[in-house]
């Protein structure tokens, strides 16, 4: 009889330590898996934001070598010239669009190729020679959300970057002739010879809509917006001064 009730007080678990371990288990899954989640979530916030940032740099980076041709002419360098003498068809170095009602402006570089191995904003060979120099009039829009340029050589436009959804340029222009920005307007034929420097700002968006709720930011004009979607915005701003005509 001793055997037999010392046998039977070492059976299995009884109903209620099972379930109490079965909660145990699902509650430390639970929290591993919040864990797991909000990890990859984090990284794929990262991930997007980091994407987000190499795709404003590389715009704005291209912009900047297009608007740093304005006004350069091999065979008549001046650096206060607005036209380029002797090259027929020549119009001014630098002019632009204001988009009505907030839409996206447009923005066209002009500069004159004399030397073999210059390039477009397409990568295209000018073809200029000093004996027969050739005008390469670029111009920069937005098609969509594809920022494009559209170039004289060949007369092709080819998109330079996607998921752009706004593209504002402002000119900053000299009104007293002292070779220095004085106030900030809207990009026109009318303003572009005082034209001292150009200031663009381009909203990029992330390709996925991945962000866990819809996100908030400041569009190019400074209005605070809340996004449509999950995407990421970010306005990137940069003033790029013309140095064909800063002396």
């Amino acid at each position: 009889m001793k055997t037999v009730r010392k046998l039977h007080a070492q059976t299995g678990f009884s109903l209620v330590e099972l379930m109490i371990a079965m909660a145990i288990g699902l509650l430390l899954i639970a929290v591993v898996g919040n864990v797991y989640l909000a990890g990859r979530q984090s990284f794929q916030d990262q991930d997007e934001s980091a994407r987000l940032q190499e795709t404003g740099r590389f715009v704005l980076d291209v912009i900047s070598r297009i608007v740093h041709e304005a006004g350069r002419a091999d065979v008549a360098p001046d650096n206060t010239l607005l036209t380029f003498a002797g090259i027929p068809g020549a119009g001014m170095a630098l002019d632009g669009m204001d988009g009505a009602g907030g839409t996206p402006d447009t923005l066209t570089i002009r500069f004159a190729s004399a030397s073999l191995g210059e390039f477009d904003c397409l990568g295209s060979g000018t073809g200029g020679t000093a004996a027969a120099p050739v005008v390469v009039t670029q111009t920069l829009m937005l098609a969509g959300t594809s920022l494009g340029c559209t170039s004289s050589v060949g007369n092709v436009t080819q998109p330079l970057a996607a998921n752009v959804e706004d593209f504002q340029v402002t000119f900053g222009i000299d009104t007293n002739n002292d070779m220095s920005v004085d106030q900030y307007v809207a990009p026109t034929a009318a303003n572009a010879p005082a034209a001292r420097a150009v200031r663009v700002c381009v909203l990029v968006r992330t390709a996925d809509g991945r962000a866990p709720d819809a996100q908030q930011y400041v569009d190019c004009n400074g209005n605070v917006i809340i996004a449509p979607d999950q995407r990421i915005r970010r306005a990137f701003i940069k003033v790029i001064g013309l140095r064909n005509r800063l002396g």
